[in-house]
């Protein structure tokens, strides 16, 4: 389980009232858990990096809105959590074109046969085509 660790909250004033320092220090000091947190979600090095770098910047910006006296680990969690969903959802899915999958003949067939499954596949929705 991510932990993230709760700040200070003079520190946490001082970033909400747009103090750089304090919010440098905050960045710090969240900036391993919350890239781990993606990339438990997205399982994705790649993506996990992006995507803790989109959250960071969406909880910096959502920072003045944040009510002092509640925790920060549960919303900087929920905003992290969010914004790898998001990326899960976005993200492109990778398939092996069908020409390179399937030969043109195959093995003991016909190219006829090779010609109907490939027209059978490209008639699929894109989820059902890339399995």
């Amino acid at each position: 389980m991510t932990v993230f660790p709760e700040p200070d909250p003079s520190t946490l004033s001082l970033a909400r009232a747009g103090d750089r320092e304090a919010l440098g220090e905050i960045l710090r000091q969240v900036q391993d858990p919350v890239l781990t947190l993606c990339l438990r979600i997205l399982g994705d090095r790649s993506l996990a990096e992006d995507c803790a770098q989109e959250a960071l910047l969406k909880a910096c910006r959502g920072l003045p809105t944040f009510q002092t006296g509640r925790p920060f680990a549960p919303w900087l969690a929920t905003v992290v959590i969010h914004c790898a969903r998001s990326f899960r959802s976005r993200r492109i899915p990778r398939s092996v074109p069908l020409e390179t999958a399937l030969p043109a003949e195959t093995p003991g067939g016909d190219a006829a046969f090779a010609t109907g499954v490939r027209q059978a596949v490209d008639a699929l929705p894109l989820p059902y085509r890339e399995a």
